[in-house]
Protein backbone atom coordinates (compact mmCIF):
# COMPACT_ATOMS: atom_id res chain seq x y z
CA UNK A 1 0.00 0.00 0.00
CA UNK A 2 1.05 3.56 -0.73
CA UNK A 3 -0.26 6.92 0.35
CA UNK A 4 -1.58 9.19 -2.35
CA UNK A 5 -2.86 12.65 -2.98
CA UNK A 6 -5.32 13.26 -5.80
CA UNK A 7 -7.04 16.40 -7.00
CA UNK A 8 -10.83 16.76 -7.16
CA UNK A 9 -10.90 15.12 -10.62
CA UNK A 10 -8.92 12.10 -9.38
CA UNK A 11 -5.62 13.09 -11.01
CA UNK A 12 -2.66 11.69 -9.08
CA UNK A 13 -0.56 14.48 -7.53
CA UNK A 14 1.71 12.62 -5.14
CA UNK A 15 2.61 9.05 -4.12
CA UNK A 16 4.60 8.12 -1.03
CA UNK A 17 5.48 5.00 0.93
CA UNK A 18 4.84 7.06 4.09
CA UNK A 19 1.80 8.95 5.29
CA UNK A 20 2.03 12.70 4.67
CA UNK A 21 0.00 15.83 5.33
CA UNK A 22 -2.50 16.37 2.55
CA UNK A 23 -2.75 12.73 1.50
CA UNK A 24 -6.20 11.76 0.32
CA UNK A 25 -6.02 7.95 0.28
CA UNK A 26 -4.12 4.75 0.97
CA UNK A 27 -4.09 2.72 -2.25
CA UNK A 28 -2.61 -0.38 -3.83
CA UNK A 29 0.69 -0.03 -5.67
CA UNK A 30 -0.75 -2.18 -8.44
CA UNK A 31 -3.30 0.38 -9.65
CA UNK A 32 -2.30 1.39 -13.15
CA UNK A 33 -1.72 5.11 -12.58
CA UNK A 34 0.16 4.44 -9.34
CA UNK A 35 2.41 1.80 -10.89
CA UNK A 36 3.15 4.18 -13.78
CA UNK A 37 3.94 6.93 -11.24
CA UNK A 38 6.27 4.65 -9.26
CA UNK A 39 8.11 3.50 -12.41
CA UNK A 40 8.51 7.13 -13.51
CA UNK A 41 9.75 8.05 -10.04
CA UNK A 42 12.37 5.29 -10.18
CA UNK A 43 13.42 6.39 -13.66
CA UNK A 44 13.75 9.96 -12.37
CA UNK A 45 15.97 8.77 -9.49
CA UNK A 46 18.12 6.87 -11.97
CA UNK A 47 18.53 9.92 -14.23
CA UNK A 48 19.28 12.21 -11.29
CA UNK A 49 21.96 9.80 -10.06
CA UNK A 50 23.53 9.72 -13.53
CA UNK A 51 23.42 13.52 -13.64
CA UNK A 52 25.05 13.69 -10.21
CA UNK A 53 27.83 11.35 -11.33
CA UNK A 54 28.28 13.43 -14.47
CA UNK A 55 28.53 16.59 -12.34
CA UNK A 56 31.30 15.01 -10.28
CA UNK A 57 33.23 14.03 -13.42
CA UNK A 58 32.68 17.47 -14.94
CA UNK A 59 34.08 19.18 -11.85
CA UNK A 60 37.29 17.18 -12.23
CA UNK A 61 37.51 18.10 -15.92
CA UNK A 62 37.05 21.79 -15.10
CA UNK A 63 39.71 21.62 -12.40
CA UNK A 64 42.15 20.08 -14.87
CA UNK A 65 41.19 22.60 -17.56
CA UNK A 66 41.79 25.54 -15.22
CA UNK A 67 45.15 24.07 -14.21
CA UNK A 68 46.22 23.76 -17.85
CA UNK A 69 45.04 27.28 -18.70
CA UNK A 70 46.94 28.72 -15.73
CA UNK A 71 50.10 26.71 -16.47
CA UNK A 72 50.07 27.92 -20.10
CA UNK A 73 49.55 31.51 -18.89
CA UNK A 74 46.29 31.76 -20.81
CA UNK A 75 44.48 32.88 -17.68
CA UNK A 76 45.80 34.34 -14.45
CA UNK A 77 44.69 32.38 -11.39
CA UNK A 78 44.33 35.67 -9.51
CA UNK A 79 41.69 36.80 -12.04
CA UNK A 80 39.33 34.04 -10.93
CA UNK A 81 36.72 35.11 -8.37
CA UNK A 82 37.90 34.68 -4.77
CA UNK A 83 35.22 32.07 -4.04
CA UNK A 84 36.30 30.02 -7.07
CA UNK A 85 39.95 30.16 -5.97
CA UNK A 86 38.99 29.13 -2.43
CA UNK A 87 37.01 26.12 -3.69
CA UNK A 88 39.77 25.09 -6.10
CA UNK A 89 42.42 25.47 -3.38
CA UNK A 90 40.35 23.43 -0.93
CA UNK A 91 39.82 20.66 -3.48
CA UNK A 92 43.52 20.67 -4.37
CA UNK A 93 44.42 20.15 -0.70
CA UNK A 94 41.93 17.32 -0.30
CA UNK A 95 43.11 15.69 -3.53
CA UNK A 96 46.71 15.90 -2.29
CA UNK A 97 45.68 14.24 0.98
CA UNK A 98 43.86 11.48 -0.92
CA UNK A 99 46.85 10.90 -3.19
CA UNK A 100 49.19 10.73 -0.18
CA UNK A 101 46.97 8.15 1.52
CA UNK A 102 46.68 6.18 -1.72
CA UNK A 103 50.46 6.23 -2.17
CA UNK A 104 50.98 5.07 1.41
CA UNK A 105 48.29 2.41 1.69
CA UNK A 106 47.53 1.48 -1.93
CA UNK A 107 43.78 1.35 -1.36
CA UNK A 108 41.64 -0.37 -3.95
CA UNK A 109 38.19 0.95 -4.88
CA UNK A 110 36.67 -2.09 -3.15
CA UNK A 111 38.50 -1.17 0.07
CA UNK A 112 36.86 2.24 0.05
CA UNK A 113 33.39 0.98 -0.83
CA UNK A 114 33.24 -1.47 2.07
CA UNK A 115 33.69 -4.62 -0.02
Amino acid sequence: MVYTQRDSSGKLLRVSMHAFAGMTAEESETLNDISIWLRAQEEMRHHLEKLHQSDIATVRVLEDLITVLVEKNIIDYADLPATAREKLDERALVRADVEALQDTFHFLDDDLNGH
